[in-house]
Parts: C-alpha cells; structure tokens; sequence
C-alpha cells in the first residue's frame, strides 16, 4: 500500500489514545510503510503499529482494547 494511499489522521488518533496512559511517545510527525506495517515517526522516537488496527481505527476504532493499545506501546522507541 502507498504512503499517500493511507489516511493519516487514524495514526495520528491512535497516537492520542496511546498519550492517554503514556505522554512520552510524542505527536505525529511522519509514517512509512512496510511489509509488517507501518513505522510511526513522533516528536519523540518511532512506534511500529500494524496496519491492520490503523485500519481498524479508520473502520471501527471502539472496537480496539486497551490491551492491544498497551501492546502496541510497548514497540515504542525513543530517539
């Protein structure tokens, strides 16, 4: 899938929901895409999130948990 091809502004919601429990990860600043999913670069480092739950964001974003937000956070790396 090309960058362009993907909407931002759910990378940019999960961004806010992750703050939520973790304020360091910082604001969206850019995305690349690759085979596993996307690389989310940040004010402050890079998260790996799948392009599937960004997708879930876009299509139904209650049905994400906790949980998978938490597991997510956890890829998170500071620059």
């Amino acid at each position: 899938m090309p960058k362009d091809d993907l909407p931002t502004y759910p990378i940019v919601e999960i961004l806010i929901r992750l703050s939520d429990s973790d304020h360091h990860i910082g604001s969206y600043k850019d995305h690349t895409i690759h085979d596993q999913g996307v690389i989310v670069k940040t004010t402050q480092g890079i998260i790996d999130v799948p392009l599937s739950l960004i997708l879930q964001q876009f299509h139904q974003p209650e049905l994400i948990t906790d949980s998978e937000l938490a597991v997510i956070a956890t890829s998170f790396r500071k620059i």
